[in-house]
């Protein structure tokens, strides 16, 4: 067909088009079969309607003006441009080959899932709409013309959209912009009714968006506002890594919506925090003011940021002034309430500058202030002002039913006039020995202060105002205070905290009752009454641990009572059967073939040995219950009797000995362990007046440790007991025997440092005596007994004092005597072995249960004071054995 035909072509076989041809102006139809148009071919400038089958289009140019396809198949694997008199149906399968183009100059194109995009589409003043399913592997280059996403649709990196462009983008649908893709959004040309994902793209907006905006959800990339009215609702947001830029012309309305303001980004705009669920996270470093209305929702300052601040914010605006971050009221007044946190710096540095704080509490966080103008006022709040930096140095500081507590070594109210009413408090109670000082303070009625107060120094804050003022009968107020440092080595500590000579007549000085606990005891504070200005810390009470060195040697005393009991009873009660089978020794021998059993009596030699350990608790003076553990073992050697005028004898004995025992009360533990040597002598007369007599000495180690700490230190004794009974025989073979112990006792002193509190310690000496009235009962057979014993010990001048420093301890001792009662048996076996087993029970000043087992060895000892006896024993045996 060549020329300008003006005829019609119908087709519904196989038509292809082909040659050197202009512009086609006829009529073109085809109901099915395939036309293909080829280079150089016609092109249609006349009426073309396609309603089934496929147009091929091959050719590298050309224009269909008016194609107007209602089915069929669109394949373009060449460049095609549709005029604005073309229509595609959505029924047309639309395929876009690789490395071919379709132009929209006018008319509709809608793709969808069944449609193939593989080449270039070009949007120049059509209308393309993008349908669900549709897959873009080719580029879009939208220069004018209407773009319909109809979609969740997402522009990669082979797209770009022109400002002309007029986007329609439906609700409930969404179009995700990623790296290399741009889009500008503006009001009066575009439709936003679903959501904008931006992932690296670049979108712009303009224009008033007002309560019509759809949702903007932007990760990374760039978002600008360019003389846009908008709002971020429905949970909209901007985070930090994204570059935001509002311009002078631009508003943005935080409603529902959160967005992140940092250092890459541009705020010369408005931003409104005008809802409650609105929230503008602040990382801008910035020395420029910013024009922020706030009327409710959240405020975050992240760390690093600097916001300088002209306005109101409103009580309804929670505020998060994170740590790090800096609020610089320059103009206006910030109010923050309780539902508020301050942890970073505020600054007010002009005179219009004002912070208002009603019930705000952040005392477990690190907030700073520097003031040098304007005015903080706090209403029932108690803030704590921990950076190290912070300062007030000027202006007004209004307490209201508040406490306002500086960190250490901070410069507090150097220049400024504070005013405190209701029980407001001004601390200083920070870690650190400070001074504070203002211009002036006026207080109405009691003014309440803190501090710290280094004991081992004799130093506490101070405060020094120039003029102070308080309403008559006005009262200062010690409310609290802190020890600092290492603890207090002496009972009583002066230290003026108060500027007497700005003080009026009428002042009140008091302090409050709270006492701290140290190492050596609690400890209060009082004014000095007459000197103005002036307090005591003064000791209080005692603490339990400040006893240790103490109780540990009454403790071991009290053992040793234990120890000089065991070895008196040696003969009177643990050998009762050999005494009193000594008036039967060889009685029986003409009858006899041996000797029986019992024979062996105590003018033979002997070795023993006796062991001991009880479980006990300790009731001594000053509140103190102890627990204390004893054990030990004892070995001794008896030599033979000595025979002495009128049926005196007497037997010498001697023994070492290993004790132990530890205490535990309070969170103390102390062991001791140690030695003794003793000597001892028996008098008897007539088998049945007893007396031993018996003297010694030893030392120990004593370890004690608290809260982690040890101190070891070492200590001596020495002292001597006797015991004195006598035998009663209402029965045969029972005895009733009275007897009375009474001993002596010399404990050393201690002397140690202890980590514990740093201090010297000190416990003193015991000079102690004891008397103990007791009665047993004892069934003696030939060669076993039992017995029943008891006795109250009775405890004299047992005290022991001490020192903490330069603190004299008051004294230690056993709040009562001691009732002791048991029940024991013996038992020799054969001619050589004797043994004996004890369990006894305390009362009163010591509570608890013990027991005892010993053993025997008899044994032919030849000296020169019982030679002959054994001679005689010798030849009496060998008659017997005749016999």
């Amino acid at each position: 067909v060549q020329g300008s035909a003006s005829g019609s072509i119908t087709n519904s076989g196989n038509l292809t088009l082909k040659g050197n041809a202009s512009d086609y102006q006829g009529s073109f139809s085809q109901s099915s079969g395939t036309t293909t148009v080829e280079d150089g071919a016609i092109f249609f400038g006349g009426t073309s309607s396609v309603t089934n089958g496929t147009l091929r289009w091959n050719a590298k140019t050309g224009d269909a003006k008016n194609l107007q396809m209602t089915g069929g198949t669109l394949d373009v694997n060449g460049n095609l441009t549709l005029t604005s008199t073309s229509s595609i149906a959505d029924e047309v399968k639309a395929q876009v080959e690789k490395e071919s183009s379709l132009t929209l100059e006018g008319g509709t194109l809608n793709l969808d899932g069944a449609d193939s995009w593989q080449g270039n589409i070009t949007l120049a003043g059509g209308t393309l709409g993008l349908n669900e399913g549709v897959v873009q592997n080719g580029t879009l280059t939208a220069d004018t013309g209407n773009l319909n996403i109809n979609s969740d649709y997402t522009f990669d990196g082979n797209t770009t959209i022109a400002e002309a462009v007029k986007v329609n983008l439906i609700e409930g649908k969404t179009l995700t912009l990623t790296d290399g893709n741009s889009l500008t959004m503006t009001k009066d040309d575009d439709t936003w009714a679903g959501e904008i994902d931006v992932k690296g793209g670049n979108l712009t907006v303009s224009g008033s968006y007002q309560d019509e905006s759809g949702l903007l959800k932007a990760d990374t990339g760039s978002v600008s506002f360019e003389g846009a009215d908008f709002y971020l609702d429905n949970k909209s947001y901007i985070e930090k890594e994204v570059a935001v830029s509002i311009d002078g012309g631009s508003t943005l309305s935080l409603k529902d919506g959160e967005l992140h303001i940092n250092d890459n980004d541009t705020w010369e705009g408005t931003v409104n925090l005008n809802d409650e669920n609105g929230t503008l996270h602040y990382w801008l470093n910035d020395e420029t003011s910013k024009n922020l209305e706030a009327t409710k929702g959240s405020l975050q300052l992240e760390n690093g940021s600097k916001f300088n601040f002209k306005g109101d914010i409103a009580t309804d605006v929670n505020v998060n002034i994170k740590d790090g971050s800096t609020l610089n009221i320059q103009e206006g007044e910030f109010i923050m309430d309780s539902k508020d946190q301050w942890n970073g710096l505020i600054v007010l540095d002009e005179e219009e500058s004002k912070l208002t704080a009603e019930g705000v509490n952040n005392t477990q966080g690190g907030a700073g202030l520097h003031q040098t103008k304007g005015t903080s006022s706090f209403t029932d709040s108690n803030i704590v002002i921990n950076d190290e930096n912070s300062y007030i140095k000027g202006g007004d500081v209004t307490l209201d039913n508040s406490s306002l507590t500086f960190g250490k070594n901070l410069a507090s109210g150097s220049e400024a006039d504070f005013t405190m009413t209701n029980d407001s408090v001004y601390g200083i109670m920070n870690g650190g020995i400070d001074t504070a000082n203002a211009n002036s303070i006026d207080i109405e009625k009691q003014g309440n202060f803190t501090v710290d107060i280094s004991p081992r120094d004799r130093k506490g804050d101070y405060f020094d105002f120039s003029a102070l003022n308080t309403s008559e009968g006005g009262i200062i107020n010690v409310s609290d205070f802190d020890f600092l440092g290492l603890c207090p080595v002496d009972r009583y500590i002066d230290l003026q905290l108060f500027n007497n000579e700005k003080n009026n007549e009428d002042i009140i000085f008091k302090a409050t009752d709270k006492l701290i606990r140290t190492p050596v005891g609690y400890f209060g504070i009082r004014p000095i009454e007459g000197e103005a200005g002036m307090y005591q810390a003064y000791l209080n009470k005692y603490v339990p641990e400040e006893f240790r060195g103490q109780v540990a040697t009454l403790a071991m005393f009290t053992n040793q009572l234990r120890v000089g009991d065991i070895v008196t009873n040696h003969f009177i009660l643990h050998d009762s059967t050999l005494i009193d089978n000594a008036k039967y020794a060889n009685k029986y021998s003409a009858v006899s073939p041996l000797f029986a059993p019992y024979q062996r009596t105590y003018e033979d030699g002997g070795i023993w040995s006796k062991s001991y350990a009880s479980f006990e608790r300790l009731n001594m003076t000053q509140g103190l219950s102890v627990g204390n553990n004893t054990y030990g073992t004892l070995a001794g050697v008896d030599l033979p009797a000595v025979d002495l005028n009128e049926d005196w004898k007497f037997i010498p004995s001697g023994y070492v000995g290993y004790t132990g025992a530890n205490q535990y009360y309070d969170g103390v533990r102390s062991y001791q362990n140690g030695g003794q040597l003793g000597v001892m002598g028996t008098f008897i007369k007539n088998q049945d007046f007893i007396t031993t007599v018996t003297a010694y000495g030893g030392g120990y180690l004593n370890e004690m440790t608290y809260e982690g700490f040890r101190d070891e230190t070492g200590n001596w004794f020495a002292g001597t007991a006797v015991k004195t009974a006598y035998n009663l025989h209402p029965f045969k073979d029972f005895v009733v025997q009275p007897n009375l112990f009474m001993s002596y006792n010399a404990f050393g002193k201690q002397n140690w440092g202890s980590e514990y509190g740093v201090i010297s310690m000190k416990s003193g000496m015991i000079n102690a005596a004891n008397i103990a009235p007791g009665l047993n009962l004892i069934l003696s057979k030939e060669t076993w007994s039992i017995y029943g014993t008891l006795q109250y010990m009775f405890f004299i001048n047992d005290k022991v004092d001490g020192y903490a420093g330069n603190i004299h301890l008051p004294n230690v001792r056993m709040e009562h005597g001691v009732v002791q009662y048991g029940i024991g048996a013996t038992k020799t076996f054969k001619d050589n072995f004797a043994s004996y087993a004890q369990l006894n029970l305390f009362n009163a000043g010591i509570t608890g249960i013990g027991f005892q087992l010993g053993l025997q060895y008899l044994f032919d000892l030849k000296l020169p004071w019982n030679k002959t006896k054994s001679a005689d024993k010798k030849t009496h045996k060998k008659l017997i054995g005749k016999a």
